[in-house]
């Protein structure tokens, strides 16, 4: 690969970091707004404010964005950052960041796929969804947050 490819791939890398970077920050606050709702049931859902609503619309929005740039856009350029062979399949992908430690489990990142997929599809359908999903998302924040903690630190140490 020539030196302007990499760069740019190094640039693309370091712009998605500062994405996911402000969407957990955002989540956290969000989380943190939302707290004396957690855990949510259908009767709350049934019962939130307008306000509380557009938070709760926040949270899915930072978390299905900060989903997917980790795993569509990150996972690929830091293995190449860290100089490991190119893995297209995601379960492949998934498998070497296991075996790296980057993530704890190939099985808990492809439920989380299935939960940013059910956020997508399936939200809006009913209280008891809602509220099942909201505490989905809730319950995998910190899965998030290590990951991409381990990320930054995996790179800071290549460096």
């Amino acid at each position: 690969m020539n030196a302007r490819v990499m760069k740019k791939r190094n640039q693309s890398l370091q712009e998605n970091i500062e994405a996911v970077e402000i969407h957990l920050t955002n989540i956290k606050r969000i989380v943190g707004n939302l707290g004396s709702l957690f855990p949510f049931t259908a009767e709350k859902i049934e019962h939130i404010t307008f306000d509380e609503q557009d938070r709760c619309d926040a949270l899915l929005f930072r978390f299905t964005h900060a989903q997917d740039t980790l795993a569509d856009k990150i996972f690929p350029d830091f293995l190449d950052a860290i100089k490991e062979q190119p893995v297209a399949a995601v379960l492949d992908r998934l498998s070497l960041l296991e075996r790296l430690k980057i993530i704890d489990s190939s099985y808990q990142w492809s439920d989380l796929r299935d939960l940013r997929n059910n956020l997508s599809h399936e939200y809006a359908s009913n209280a008891d969804l809602q509220a099942d999903l909201l505490n989905q998302v809730r319950d995998s924040i910190p899965v998030l947050v290590a990951t991409f903690d381990r990320i930054k630190k995996r790179l800071a140490e290549s460096d």
